[in-house]
């Protein structure tokens, strides 16, 4: 199911924190990646649990350059807390660079929103192709490479569809306007 991974990874900074899990910039050999630790123990019921190691197992079964490739997936003994090595993006999220470019009094060339769009349908068609549906897709859940490639992140919330499903119901909240931005 979740494997250690060999040699341990080296902390380097503290990137963000939601209310169960808390992400860090970490390396290994060399190399960069963003370390989820969740806190999968102290959540109060089960479906919360699933949810994060049905991330893990969704992450690894969808290989796609325009989906968030995950190194390692595993329970930390010391910590008790589910551990997810995923893919460097220095780049950051989608969310965060609309807010640069707007401050900025910019705007996106129109090439480069269709490049954009292009790579969100791409990394959509190779989930809808594994019967998988995001149901989280928004701009902070965009991220984005080095080389400007859009990759697709946070999976906690897709649902997965068998051969039997015929159609899927979702109820979607927004928060009140005076929340939204």
């Amino acid at each position: 199911m979740l494997e250690k991974s060999g040699r341990p990874y080296k902390v380097l900074g503290h990137l963000g924190k939601g209310k169960f899990a808390t992400v860090y910039k970490a390396e290994r050999d060399g190399k960069q990646y963003a370390m989820k630790r969740v806190a999968i123990f102290e959540m109060l019921n089960n479906k919360s649990r699933d949810k994060c190691l049905k991330e893990v197992h969704l992450l690894r079964s969808l290989d796609h350059p325009n989906i968030l490739r995950i190194e390692h997936g595993y329970i930390d003994l010391h910590t008790n807390e589910l551990v997810m090595v995923l893919e460097w993006m220095s780049g950051g999220d989608l969310k965060n660079m609309i807010r640069r470019v707007k401050k900025a009094g910019r705007a996106f060339s129109e090439r480069q929103v269709w490049r954009y769009a292009c790579q969100i349908a791409h990394g959509l068609a190779h989930m809808h192709e594994r019967r998988v549906m995001h149901r989280d897709l928004k701009p902070a859940n965009i991220l984005l490479s080095a080389d400007n490639c859009i990759k697709l992140a946070d999976l906690g919330l897709s649902r997965y569809f068998t051969e039997h499903t015929m159609e899927a119901f979702s109820k979607v909240r927004l928060p009140p306007p005076s929340r939204r931005r």
